[in-house]
């Protein structure tokens, strides 16, 4: 977990630092859906689970129409508490309308296993809409791409998420 908080403060600490007078920072929060799946010994179970997440964002700009959004939300899913910190480039394409893309940085804040990592890097792909200057939505999916089991046996375990939410900016 200090990993990941370690991890936050220097991406937010670094862009502030370049570009502190085109920084916003807002609160967000919303629904969040994880997609488990576990593969192996030809077998396949998947679980999907719905819950909540809270966190803080900042929009760093980069250019007029492009800029980079990271956010660190404490999420919940069926009693699981995760840490999200996705760091994503966003583009606006149409008026209020952006595409965001990106790495996102997963960990379960969870006693796990002995052969079950806590830490995921999962790719995100999702939308923006500013319906105000000071409120927004965004809707994002992430597939995870490292695998959760770390023993020596074929098993594939992954937690894809879906996020929906809105944004107030300060």
């Amino acid at each position: 977990m200090k990993k990941v908080f370690f991890i936050a403060m220097i991406t937010i600490g670094a862009f502030t630092t370049v570009n502190a007078q085109s920084t916003q920072f807002s609160v967000t929060g919303g629904y969040v859906n994880g997609n488990a799946k576990v593969e192996g010994f030809g077998e396949s179970e998947s679980d999907a689970q719905g819950g909540l997440y809270l966190g803080f964002a900042a929009n760093f700009s980069l250019a007029e129409k492009s800029s980079i959004y990271t956010e660190l939300a404490y999420m919940n899913i069926d009693d699981t508490n995760f840490i999200q910190l996705p760091v994503l480039f966003k583009y606006e394409f149409a008026d209020n309308l952006s595409f965001l893309v990106g790495p996102q940085f997963t960990y379960t804040a969870e006693e796990s296993f002995e052969e079950l990592s806590n830490f995921s890097l999962g790719l995100s792909v999702g939308l923006g809409y500013d319906f105000t200057e000071k409120l927004y939505g965004l809707a994002r999916y992430t597939q995870q791409l490292n695998n959760y089991y770390t023993g020596s046996f074929d098993i594939d375990a992954t937690i894809n998420f879906f996020n929906v939410g809105i944004g107030y900016r300060f």
